[in-house]
This record gives structure tokens, C-alpha cells and sequence, in this order.
């Protein structure tokens, strides 16, 4: 479970807080998406190296608006299983 930053002591599992973020990201919405989706001392890793808070969140969304400028982020629908306090997007490119 995850204690949600948008309502006092609310709970939502993992796959809701997942859910929330790709809708967040979605709408552009990058700035409500860090408030509700990630704890303020959030450690990311990727293969750009390790980020640290909100700060490595906005680096990491960049370093995707590079890869992709013009194209939108393919999830496939059930693409992205919450286990326990984890979760993990993985994806494919495609030209």
C-alpha cells in the first residue's frame, strides 16, 4: 500500500498510484503527477543513472521528451503489475 500525498492518510494500492501516474502523464500534467504519485524522497533508476526527488523526476521526464518529441509512450493494457510497494514500467521503441 501507499499513503497518497493528495488526502490526509489516505491509502491507495500499488497499481492505483501506477494508474494515476500514467494518466497524469498522459494530460502533461507532470507537476500534479509528482505531488500525487511520488514521495518527496523518491530514488528513480534508469539506465540515464540514478535520480533523487522531485528533481530527478523532472530529469527523467526530459530525458523521455527526448527520446520521444513527437511520439506518445506505448502501454499496453495490463503492462504494468504493482507487486507489494513496487512497480516497474517497462517498455519497447518502436520507428
Amino acid at each position: 500500500m501507499t499513503i497518497d500525498h493528495t488526502g490526509p492518510g489516505t491509502i491507495r494500492g500499488t497499481r492505483d498510484v501506477l494508474d494515476a501516474h500514467l494518466r497524469r502523464r498522459k494530460a502533461g500534467e507532470l507537476e500534479a503527477d509528482i505531488r500525487e504519485n511520488y514521495h518527496p524522497d523518491v530514488i528513480l533508476l534508469s539506465a540515464e543513472g540514478m535520480h533523487h526527488g522531485p528533481d530527478g523526476v523532472r530529469a527523467l521526464a526530459g530525458v523521455l521528451r527526448r527520446y520521444l518529441p513527437r511520439r506518445r509512450l506505448p502501454v499496453p493494457p495490463g503492462a504494468h503489475p504493482g507487486h507489494g510497494r513496487n512497480a516497474r514500467l517497462v517498455g519497447k521503441l518502436r520507428r
